[in-house]
């Protein structure tokens, strides 16, 4: 799935008069980032208006790869064998595992980098949750979870209060705007899944400018209304928080991925025609003890992966949480110090100049880098390395600065930075090319593939300020067994637990 043309088709009724915005997000292998405002048009006077999302991008952007968590070509995973499931707890302890489908993605990248002829260059605040939620993992390339929208309707004598609409969706920070999939959406590929109804929820409010929003990339395209209604995440319920609803999915793409929506949780700077982001209603109303959340992945073959709203899980991570101010509320940024492989310093772009952001993104599988880094880094490391032995490939480091100017190094080990699958033993570097724009980049992008090595806290504190944390990650048997089964089950929009450690 390859965006070619990457144009937004906008449309709308209501107004004598059309606007557009043009939206860039990087695309950094997802689609949902790729949210346009629609323009509003008089009704007597329709017309189609085309914004091209990605101007200024070049050819080589068009191309990338829609591959990350949050992905139309993320898959259901499929039921382990047993002794499929030891073979790759094994292979897992030795590289990262992703599907076979990314890792051909990805090597298909480093081969034509590697074709090219460059010169080288060579502590969180102890509060409990105040919702888990279990996520399930898709074939490693994307987590998703329960939330609950709108208010049911009462029904005939029964006195029992019914649950809130369920879909699940990708928690993810590199986007703002919110997706959720609708029974306007009437294809027999939308009846397979679960569908948000307005028509049976007391507090749904359609968007009094008929604003609609028509998303198209390469070989697919969303379609669909804004509206407003109450949205339930775990016990904590925002009021009328906006979103779109998906009413068409053209493309084959939808066949094979079942997509039921996308929570953004960056920046409203980063959203779509001023819609105020859920995480930015939870603040105003209150409704969360402390405005911070965090997220814990594991790859398969484990199950057991969470976000935590109001808090941290300490049973998940090894103390202390290095807490680092946002230098740039649109992205999750950070100032970065330093990046080195080894004794060789990558953060450096083509004329010499530090590269100092780095973004922490829960939408992006892998690592992100500038082209000419992936460049550099291609030729820093053994092509074909065997997943069994990195054969004393150095750690990958990231330095970053704290408030008080202490520099503190998250290490990556080859074993994680190294991925491949499970029918393979040749491995790639799990780093994927990626050029932002001049106002946001150059920038690294932190993934999943670092989050399931770093618990990763995200804090926006009392809205003003931002932090992103990270402790090593911790792999606590018993808790994840609590995870899997028992402690807060897959399904749940209103289960949870108080974890205290």
């Amino acid at each position: 799935l390859k965006f070619h043309t990457l144009q937004s088709l906008v449309r709308g009724v209501g107004y004598p008069f059309y606007t557009y915005f043009s939206f860039y997000s990087p695309i950094t292998m997802r689609l949902f980032q790729l949210t346009a405002v629609a323009a509003l048009v008089h009704p007597e006077h329709p017309m189609d208006h085309t914004v091209v999302l990605h101007k200024g991008l070049t050819e080589d952007h068009n191309q990338l790869e829609v591959t990350a968590a949050g992905s139309l070509l993320a898959r259901r995973a499929r039921s382990i064998g047993s002794k499929h499931r030891e073979h790759l707890t094994a292979l897992s302890q030795k590289s990262s595992l992703v599907s076979t489908r990314q890792l051909s993605h990805l090597r298909e990248h480093h081969k034509q980098l590697r074709a090219e002829k460059k010169h080288v260059l060579l502590e969180a605040e102890d509060e409990t949750p105040h919702a888990i939620l279990a996520l399930r993992n898709l074939r490693d390339a994307e987590y998703v979870g329960p939330i609950g929208v709108g208010t049911p309707k009462a029904t005939g004598d029964s006195l029992v209060e019914a649950d809130p609409q369920q879909v699940n969706v990708v928690f993810d920070t590199g986007s703002t705007n919110l997706w959720i999939a609708s029974t306007y959406c009437t294809s027999h590929i939308c009846a397979e899944r679960s569908r948000y109804d307005p028509d049976t929820s007391k507090t749904f409010t359609p968007d009094s400018d008929g604003t609609y929003l028509d998303v198209k990339f390469g070989t697919g395209e969303l379609q669909g209304y804004m509206a407003t209604d109450d949205l339930h995440v775990g016990p904590i319920t925002v009021k009328q928080q906006t979103f779109a609803m998906i009413e068409k999915e053209i493309g084959d793409v939808f066949e094979s991925i079942p997509f039921e929506g996308i929570l953004g949780l960056a920046f409203p700077s980063m959203s779509a025609g001023g819609v105020k982001p859920l995480l930015d209603n939870v603040i105003d109303q209150k409704v969360m003890g402390h405005n911070e959340f965090s997220f814990f992945f594991t790859p398969l073959p484990e199950t057991a992966s969470a976000v935590f709203f109001g808090g941290v899980d300490k049973r998940f991570y090894e103390a202390p949480i290095r807490m680092f101010p946002v230098t740039e509320p649109f992205y999750w940024t950070l100032h970065l110090e330093s990046l080195k492989l080894g004794d060789a310093k990558l953060n450096v772009d083509e004329d010499g100049k530090a590269i100092d952001r780095v973004v922490a993104d829960t939408g992006t599988t892998f690592f992100t880098a500038p082209k000419h880094v992936v460049h550099n880094l291609l030729r820093a490391l053994p092509q074909g390395a065997s997943c069994g032995d990195h054969g004393g490939l150095p750690d990958l480091v990231f330095t970053l600065r704290d408030d008080e100017g202490k520099m503190h190094d998250m290490s990556v080990p080859p074993h994680v930075y190294m991925v491949g699958d499970a029918g393979s033993n040749v491995c790639e570097p799990a780093f994927m090319p990626l050029d932002l724009p001049s106002e946001h980049g150059p920038a690294f992008l932190l993934g999943e593939v670092f989050m399931r090595h770093y618990y990763t806290v995200f804090d926006r504190r009392d809205g003003n300020s931002a932090y992103v944390g990270f402790a090593k990650a911790r792999h606590d048997k018993d808790a994840m067994l609590e995870l899997e089964g028992g402690g807060v089950p897959h399904g749940s929009v209103n289960g949870h637990q108080h974890f205290s450690g």
